[in-house]
């Protein structure tokens, strides 16, 4: 069953989420099932992460649950972070989060006719990354050299 006033947004470009369904006034979601990436001498687990945006539709104030359904071995945060940008999630959500049986879940509040962001981490993306990186190259006496790509063909830069 959808929410008739609220859309989920999984567009763009950094979005991970899972499947998800509503049930009542709450959204249910998994996180997305990602490769484990093998890099940097290092085992990186994207599994553990969720970004999705939110649109209020309506023109009254919707209020809802939303439900992350973990494993045992997930890490269940104590923080959740909002924007009404996906380029720097980094707003602490007021609402606290609360550690179920089946995972965590947290209260999203969107005035009408408002998009918002969420994530479990502080989150910026690539472009407002690299954007920050080549203004503060070109303001100082700094020089920036590419030295690679990443798996999905982003440059590496120093």
């Amino acid at each position: 069953m959808d929410n008739p006033n609220i859309d989920v947004i999984t567009t763009f470009h950094g979005s991970s989420i899972g499947k998800y369904e509503w049930r009542n006034d709450s959204l249910i979601c998994e996180l997305s099932k990602e490769p484990i990436v093998h890099a940097d001498y290092e085992i990186h687990n994207y599994n553990l992460h969720f970004i999705l945006g939110i649109k209020n539709k309506s023109e009254t104030v919707q209020s809802f649950q939303i439900i992350i359904k973990t494993d045992n071995k997930a890490v269940k945060p104590s923080t959740i972070y909002t924007s009404d940008s996906f380029d720097n999630i980094s707003i602490p959500n007021p609402s606290p989060v609360k550690h179920i049986d089946e995972g965590y879940s947290f209260k999203i509040t969107l005035d009408p006719l408002t998009k918002q962001y969420t994530s479990n981490t502080i989150w910026s993306s690539c472009e407002l990354v690299e954007g920050e990186f080549i203004q503060l190259c070109n303001n100082s006496d700094m020089k920036a050299i590419k030295y690679g790509v990443t798996f999905d063909n982003h440059p590496l830069t120093a």
